[in-house]
């Protein structure tokens, strides 16, 4: 993603976090937390989504009875 449409997001989200949303920051939440399900979203290339490999096999170890959803773009389901 580009910079600037980070920021663009970024800016949106802090806009839009306190009157309407409902997400916390990363440093509230506890370790102890149960989730049910968990979805991944990836929206990129093959490639990219290869690299994500590592961070949900640490999701699935931290999370071994959550639901896992991975959500990727029509480009890498062939």
């Amino acid at each position: 993603m580009k910079l600037k449409k980070l920021k663009w997001v970024h800016y949106f989200l802090n806009l839009y976090n306190p009157l309407f949303g409902k997400m916390k920051k990363t440093a509230t939440f506890s370790s102890d937390i149960k989730f049910n399900s968990i979805v991944i979203f990836s929206t990129t290339a093959l490639g990219d989504f290869m690299f994500n490999t590592p961070a949900i096999r640490a999701i699935r170890a931290h999370y071994p009875d959550a639901h896992i959803t991975l959500v990727s773009s029509v480009k890498i389901s062939y």
